[in-house]
């Protein structure tokens, strides 16, 4: 066993990473967005109002196959770092010829917290953050092969299209990415002789026709997603104190000491001579996502996971830094702070404190809310947050009263049953919503009755409570706003 752990460590760790993850998943419910999520997977189409459709994709694939469980539909995201790894890896050779650089990086992806944990969960970051790293991969190689018409080169140009393109199906993110490629090749000789050649021109053209169909689809949707995504962008107050926690906060999801040893392979670039080219390709692709970070947070908060694509690279030029010697108290904090922060999540996720919601609440306040929905004879439950109509609709009994939104009606066009009441008019149903919701319910319901309020409600983001009504459903179709 231990001459198996020495001379195979990246697979060791990989095994091993590999089944606490499955066994996490497999304890902990679904989240909210991944329940949103998965009634996206029975309805797959190139778009959905909140992502691309990757998500979704990947979850229709495992469902059918694995079953409608937790770990089922979260399995293919577990999966996925397997290839990452293997993207890293290849990409540290690749750039670096190192076999030492190579292993620490493939083997510090499993001591970043949120590369660790958060591929536990089926969200978009986790394809995303894959194709990221197999993109730069493919550029990596184009980039040591150099300026030259030889064929191989060319298909290079190719693969990084196609790649990028599909890393956009998994999240708008993923554009920064071409920007940092475009980066690249204005600084280098060897980019700027690359821009006089069509080839980069095609692999652009391969990636638009890639995201063509999510285009088309916002086209016909009105612009939804992108209307979403990048209205973040606006700035609307200058608010720094983001700024710090940006800092933080991203320091340590990635690990403090892996943090500090890719800021030091840049700062200390000119002295390694022998690794710049490929220290300043990683910096440029990773320097446009970085700069938008850094914007963001000077007006609103960075979302943790926003950032999670670049770790990899992170982690590569952590790597750089530990092995020609730099610093080396930090490279020793690596794996100490990974196992205390690691086990400080695992903490968190199966038994957080009492302030705090468990992930299996959802399932009680389900179990609740049909009971009550049944004591009142009710013909439907109404919901009005993303969340709780997701994971009420998450393991219905059959027979139980049917779940209708009644507010964000573009989130669900890709289910109809979702936002067609005409055969629930005039009839008495349940209502649930958030007690800070501020929704005229008269506009939808009439005969309006207080049932009871519930505190602190796991599933959506007002965290004052839901509130309950009964009342009779007098509109065919329903999409309230919050009042101003």
């Amino acid at each position: 066993m231990v001459s198996l752990v020495r001379d195979h460590p990246i697979l060791c760790l990989l095994a091993l990473s590999t089944a606490l993850r499955i066994a996490l998943a497999a304890s902990l419910p679904l989240t909210p967005d991944e329940a949103y999520y998965r009634l996206w997977s029975f309805e797959p189409a190139f778009g959905y109002a909140d992502h691309p459709p990757m998500v979704a994709w990947l979850m229709a694939v495992s469902r059918p196959v694995f079953g409608d469980s937790p770990l089922a539909l979260r399995l293919p995201f577990i999966l996925l770092y397997l290839p990452l790894t293997a993207a890293v890896f290849e990409t540290a050779q690749t750039l670096f010829n190192s076999q030492v650089i190579a292993r620490r990086a493939a083997l510090w992806l499993n001591a970043s917290l949120l590369l660790s944990f958060g591929s536990i969960f089926a969200t978009p970051d986790g394809p995303s953050t894959v194709l990221w790293a197999l993109t730069v991969l493919a550029i990596a190689k184009l980039a040591v092969l150099g300026f030259n018409d030889h064929p191989e080169t060319c298909i290079w140009w190719m693969v990084i299209g196609e790649l990028a393109g599909l890393g956009v199906l998994a999240k708008y993110t993923n554009l920064f990415l071409g920007a940092g490629l475009l980066v690249w090749l204005l600084v280098t000789p060897a980019g700027r002789r690359w821009l006089k050649t069509p080839w980069p021109y095609i692999g652009g053209a391969l990636a638009l026709i890639m995201v063509a169909p999510n285009l088309y689809w916002n086209a016909t949707h009105d612009w939804l997603t992108l209307h979403k995504q990048f209205g973040r962008a606006v700035a609307h107050a200058f608010v720094p104190r983001y700024l710090g926690e940006l800092l933080v906060t991203q320091g340590v999801l990635i690990n403090p000491a892996i943090a500090g040893l890719a800021a030091l392979a840049v700062v200390h670039l000119s002295r390694f001579p022998q690794m710049r080219s490929g220290v300043s390709l990683i910096a440029c692709l990773a320097a446009p996502a970085l700069l938008y970070a850094l914007f963001h947070a000077l007006h609103d908060r960075v979302q943790g996971n926003w950032l999670s694509p670049l770790f990899p690279l992170f982690t590569l030029l952590a790597a750089v830094a530990a092995t020609t010697g730099r610093s080396p108290w930090l490279r020793r904090l690596v794996w100490p702070l990974a196992i205390i922060l690691g086990g400080m999540a695992t903490t968190y996720l199966l038994a957080p404190p009492a302030s705090e919601q468990r992930l299996d609440h959802w399932k009680a306040l389900a179990i609740d809310l049909r009971a009550q929905a049944h004591r009142t004879h009710a013909g439907f439950v109404a919901t009005s947050a993303y969340g709780l109509t997701a994971e009420l609709l998450y393991g219905k009994p059959e027979g139980t009263a049917p779940v209708i939104a009644i507010a964000e009606a573009s989130r669900y066009g890709f289910d109809p049953t979702l936002t067609t009441y005409a055969s629930l008019a005039g009839q008495r149903g349940m209502i649930v919503v958030p007690a800070k919701a501020e929704l005229d319910l008269s506009l939808c319901f009439d005969e309006l009755r207080p049932l009871r309020s519930l505190p602190n409600d796991p599933l959506t983001e007002a965290r004052s409570g839901l509130l309950l009504y009964t009342g009779r459903l007098t509109t065919p179709a329903c999409d309230l706003k919050p009042l101003k």
